[in-house]
């Protein structure tokens, strides 16, 4: 009797020992033991937001000189001595208000050396254009018989089709504007005094020439090689007194 009690307690414990060690495997996700709690479904996981990446701007391409500007007009001019000149005028091709403004004004300037009932008194008249990476300068010099001479200048972002004025000239060299104003009366002062220093009773005009809304009326504008040019007015005591004039800084 009491080997059968202890053979009978031996297999209760072991029977109890392999509950005990039982492994509960989950097929499919689903938690098969209802004494056990399914530990995923309290956690939340946090949502997160990717950032949109924001699209970055496509480079404009520049083109060539001959892309952005040519010749508006042309007309050969002949003297009595045989001599003659081509009289030109450009146009800018960009495709913008300023643009199509600058055209027409050039246009309206100089319209009486084109037209071919009239002489305008215009001797010379010509155009130079430079391409500065995205930056198109245009200078456009004439000489009118008795002396005096004229011109306008501009400047253009090809990329945007805006003309730059000088302040904003200045920033896309990255110069301050009033230290290229102090360069360009320095400059002038050496051009002017190397033509008009020996004029008799010329310090009116002189005073006039340096006055600051004088300097202020300059364009500037950049060369082939990328160095700033002005285009400002002289005035002095001799000829027609007004002479439109070229100086590099």
């Amino acid at each position: 009797m009491k080997r059968s009690l202890a053979i009978i307690l031996a297999l209760v414990l072991a029977v109890s020992a392999m509950s005990a060690c039982s492994i509960n495997i989950n097929f499919g996700g689903k938690n098969e033991n209802p004494t056990e709690k399914n530990v995923d479904s309290d956690i939340e996981l946090p949502t997160v937001e990717i950032p949109t990446v924001p699209e970055l701007p496509t480079e404009v391409e520049v083109g060539k000189l001959e892309d952005y500007v040519g010749t508006a007009k042309e007309k050969e001019l002949s003297f009595g001595d045989g001599n003659k000149n081509t009289l030109r005028i450009p146009e800018i091709k960009l495709d913008s208000a300023d643009a199509k403004k600058v055209n027409a004004e050039i246009d309206k300037k100089f319209a009486d050396a084109f037209a071919s009932e009239k002489y305008a008194g215009i001797v010379k008249l010509d155009y130079e254009g430079y391409l500065n990476g995205s930056t198109l300068s245009v200078a456009v010099t004439a000489k009118i018989e008795g002396g005096n001479t004229d011109g306008l200048a501009y400047n253009f972002d090809v990329t945007s089709g805006k003309r730059l004025d000088n302040k904003a000239l200045c920033a896309v060299i990255g110069k301050d504007y009033d230290d290229v104003l102090s360069d360009l009366g320095a400059a002038m002062e050496d051009s002017y005094d190397e033509r008009f220093g020996k004029l008799p009773q010329n310090d009116t005009e002189r005073a006039k020439t340096f006055a600051k809304d004088n300097l202020e009326a300059s364009t500037l504008y950049l060369n082939k090689n990328g160095d700033t040019m002005a285009l400002c007015m002289f005035y002095a005591a001799v000829g027609g007194g007004q002479f439109m004039t070229q100086v590099e800084l």
